[in-house]
């Protein structure tokens, strides 16, 4: 039992940039969580917006990975851009615990009547606690009880008509920064590119069948994320699949997506090609976002309606 408690402690290091960061959690469905990948996407949806997520990864590990995640961002006038504020706590099996408090804003720039570029900053403080009474005697000296420090990002975003594309950098600091052989840190951080678009087969009527392919890149040290996929959205109902390449293993995750009005709903799951896919297949998420603020007219089309439509 040790040594699996261990095991799932180093799984969860090594995916610390996305547990701690909900970076992880946006491999599935980033585009409802897209403040945490690049703060410039903050309030796209240009109405006031609460978002709830559950994940729980590696669940034939008991307890495996759990996280929950709080958002809430909204406008705050053309002329001062957009705020959001984030709160997430996740539980790494029997041995850590983590909790992360974050602010992001954004401004936009409209270049031209089809085009406008965003910009945008986030940071966000992280506490680590680690049991190491669940550790290996041999090694839990290795681990600190706890751990502090923050991720610091910037970000932008060019939209033309329905198509965006975002890049952002994070810098992580205090004790999520490695260090060298002497001692002295060195810089510790990730890099993200998000692009897509929504595509209504029938032009005449953006409301139709809508198709949305997608692609995102996370960089971080030694590792990268490729994450591409596509999302349909039919009336209410939005279906998703997207085919994760990473250094611990390829998966396919699958989304199904309600949206009415002025709350959306999705479900993830996904499955991993691996040598261990018995245990690491089958990671779920659930999520809620509700938009309690009124809709304006030009909120209606455009990529503030297919983020808020079916932006998963």
């Amino acid at each position: 039992m040790k040594k699996r408690a261990v095991f799932i402690f180093l799984i969860s290091i090594s995916f610390f940039p996305y547990n701690s960061f909900a970076q992880y959690i946006n491999i599935r469905q980033w585009q409802a969580n897209y403040a945490f990948t690049n703060p410039a996407f903050t309030g796209i949806s240009n109405s006031p917006r609460i978002c709830a997520d559950y994940e729980q990864i590696f669940p034939k590990f008991n307890p495996g990975t759990r996280i929950y995640e709080l958002h809430y961002d909204q406008r705050i006038s053309p002329k001062t851009g957009f705020i959001g504020v984030s709160y997430m706590y996740d539980v790494a099996g029997p041995v850590q615990t983590r909790q992360s408090a974050g602010l992001h804003y954004a401004y936009s720039f409209k270049l031209n009547e089809k085009m406008t570029l965003r910009a945008g900053a986030s940071a966000s403080f992280v506490h680590a606690d680690i049991d190491t009474s669940k550790v290996i005697s041999a090694t839990k000296e290795d681990f600190p009880t706890n751990m502090n420090g923050g991720f610091f990002g910037f970000g932008t975003v060019l939209t033309y008509k329905n198509i965006f594309a975002g890049l952002s950098a994070f810098n992580y600091s205090g004790d999520f920064r490695t260090k060298k052989a002497n001692g002295n840190n060195t810089f510790t951080g990730n890099f993200s590119l998000q692009t897509g678009g929504f595509f209504p087969v029938n032009n005449s009527n953006p409301k139709s069948t809508v198709i949305a392919p997608h692609i995102m890149i996370i960089g971080v040290p030694r590792n990268i994320l490729v994450v591409p996929g596509v999302n349909v959205n039919k009336g209410i109902f939005t279906g998703g699949l997207s085919y994760r390449l990473y250094t611990y293993g390829d998966g396919l995750a699958f989304l199904a997506g309600v949206s009415k009005g002025w709350v959306k709903a999705g479900y993830t799951c996904d499955f991993l090609f691996t040598d261990a896919r018995s245990a690491f297949s089958g990671s779920h998420q659930l999520s809620l976002t509700i938009y309690p603020g009124r809709i304006s007219e030009e909120n209606k089309t455009g990529l503030p309606y297919y983020f808020r439509k079916m932006g998963f």
